[in-house]
């Protein structure tokens, strides 16, 4: 039996509370998860132009230019037929703008992950410099809601508390979306 092709993308902030529901739902709906952080951190250690671009960006606290994401982010999309779920992706209302406009890159649903600042904060390991952190989160709290704007009139919109990680969660996202 086909299964319907799921194109997801999974918005919320940086951390440890996204990826676990974006990586349930790939399991649910037997489709790749593509983490845009783990893409552009695998082309950093490979040393690719895109990587050295991306690698300097993300020291200094800031998105990685669109041009270099759209690249990576286009041709892998194409091959995944069967659907995918995209975690951490668009952060920006040009990166929406560019979803909408890309056939391939188009989700049928973004979920946005909706986590208190003190949860995600707590979460941050010792090592982690918390003012980089805050300066990516900024970034993206600045930009969500125009983002959001550019989605909601094509694409499904569903906010989840992302602080809930039971394993259930997955199984109620799939329903909530049909």
């Amino acid at each position: 039996m086909d299964r319907p092709v799921r194109r997801i993308a999974v918005i919320g902030p940086p951390g440890p509370c996204r990826r676990p529901h974006a990586r349930r739902l790939g399991r649910a709906l037997e489709v790749p998860v593509l983490s845009v952080g783990s893409l552009l951190e695998h082309e950093a250690r490979q040393g690719s132009r895109a990587g050295l671009v991306a690698a300097g960006a993300l020291e200094r606290g800031e998105l990685v230019p669109d041009e270099i994401v759209y690249a990576l982010l286009e041709p892998r999309l194409a091959t995944m037929r069967r659907g995918w779920i995209l975690d951490g992706f668009p952060r920006t209302p040009a990166q929406a703008r560019w979803m909408l406009a890309t056939p391939v890159a188009t989700p049928d649903t973004v979920i946005d992950v909706d986590v208190p600042i003190a949860t995600l904060l707590a979460s941050l390991d010792r090592e982690s410099d918390a003012d980089l952190y805050l300066a990516h989160l900024g970034v993206l709290v600045a930009n969500t809601a125009a983002m959001l704007d550019e989605l909601e009139p094509r694409v499904r919109v569903r906010t989840i508390d992302g602080a809930q990680l039971s394993p259930e969660l997955a199984l109620d996202l799939l329903h909530a979306m049909a």
